[in-house]
Order: C-alpha cells, then structure tokens, then sequence
C-alpha cells in the first residue's frame, strides 16, 4: 500500500508540474489528501441509510485532514518526496505517458462522481 501512495504522489506531482503555477509537493499533497476524502466520500454512500449528511461530512472532513497529516510525513517532511521523485524519474519515457493518461482518466473519474 505504501508503494501505490508513494506512486499516486508522484503521479500527482507530475500532474501539478506540467501546470506550472502551483507549489508542487503541497499541490500533490492536496490531491492525495482530496483524492482519500472523495473515496471516503464514496465508500459511506453504501452506508447512506445508516448516516445522516453531518456525520458524513464529519467522517469526510476528518479523512481529508488525517491524510493532510499523512502526506506531511510521507512526503514533505524532511524533504522525503525527492527520494520519490528521483526513483520514479528513472521510468522510460513510454511509461510515463501512460502513466500520465491514466492520471488524467482518474481525475475525470473523480471529478465526474462528484457530480
């Protein structure tokens, strides 16, 4: 699990990268941190009977701040994210437009169950 987030993070700031206008490592950090909170999100619409909206927004609020907390000492703290960074740049460069597609699918797929 540890690998995927580390992955998903580096996805994210190459993502933020291309942009340009953005601190990148807090840039993917949010992401991370949105993308753990809309899965929540997404996850407690099975047990919708079950929760009102302020408890689910609570529980989605609470998982966004948690992952802010995560992401801080996985990646920002003590610079750790260049680590990251400098083993997934090792990637060929096919695999890095795919993995760029793929990010960009996901995207549209989270910001499409939003709505």
């Amino acid at each position: 699990m540890n690998k995927l987030y580390r992955y998903l993070f580096y996805r994210a700031f190459d993502l933020i990268k291309l942009t340009g206008n953005y601190d990148i490592v807090w840039g993917a950090s949010h992401f991370l941190a949105l993308f753990v909170g809309i899965t929540v999100l997404r996850i407690l619409f099975f047990f919708e009977k079950h929760l009102d909206a302020i408890s689910m927004g609570g529980v989605v609020v609470a998982a966004f701040i948690i992952s802010h907390g995560v992401n801080y000492f996985f990646f920002v703290k003590k610079d750790k994210y260049k680590n990251i960074i400098e083993y997934y740049d090792k990637e060929s460069k096919r695999k890095k437009i795919i993995g760029r597609l793929v990010s960009i699918a996901v995207v549209t797929v989270l910001l499409g169950s939003l709505f």
